[in-house]
């Protein structure tokens, strides 16, 4: 590789907030949470647990339910697959362990063609409520921190919107 190819890898990735219909293959979601998990942490504790949540589970329906916003719109722009990032309560810096991790999937996604977009209102909406995180399957002494929505590109007809 060389030293211009590391540039291009950042150039690449863009926030994509439309996605296609096209289901993501499961393989590429275990990489991109893979590359995630591989992130530096504080005091090397990795305590970030990633959650998956697929189109047409119910903890995916469950999930876009309780995260609408007055207006009943949908945070994470109707993408096919959500990640919520939780750390467990050992982390040392939650919020810098967050970031790192959500920035690897956001570089492995990029890098496997595949669109997302980093949604902060996961940590708003769920961060540690016991009753909510229990409604999406995750376990109550975590703390959600962000989410990322993935997903296939749409064709390029005016649909990519890119930030």
């Amino acid at each position: 590789m060389k030293p211009e190819d590391i540039l291009r890898i950042f150039e690449k990735r863009h926030s994509c907030r439309a996605f296609s219909d096209e289901p993501v293959p499961v393989k590429s979601i275990g990489i991109i949470c893979q590359a995630g998990l591989m992130a530096p942490c504080a005091m090397g504790k990795h305590a970030s647990h990633l959650f998956v949540f697929k189109r047409g589970e119910d903890d995916y329906n469950t999930l876009i339910q309780l995260s609408k916003d007055d207006n009943g719109r949908n945070p994470f722009y109707s993408a096919p697959v959500i990640i919520l990032e939780c750390l467990d309560k050992t982390s040392v810096h939650m919020t810098r362990d967050g970031a790192a991790v959500i920035e690897n999937i956001l570089l492995a996604a990029s890098m496997l063609d595949l669109g997302a977009c980093w949604i902060h209102a996961p940590s708003v909406i769920f961060g540690n409520n016991p009753k909510l995180l229990k409604r999406i399957g995750i376990p109550t002494d975590y703390v959600v921190v962000g989410g990322i929505s993935l997903g296939n590109k749409p064709d390029h007809k005016g649909q990519l919107r890119i930030k």
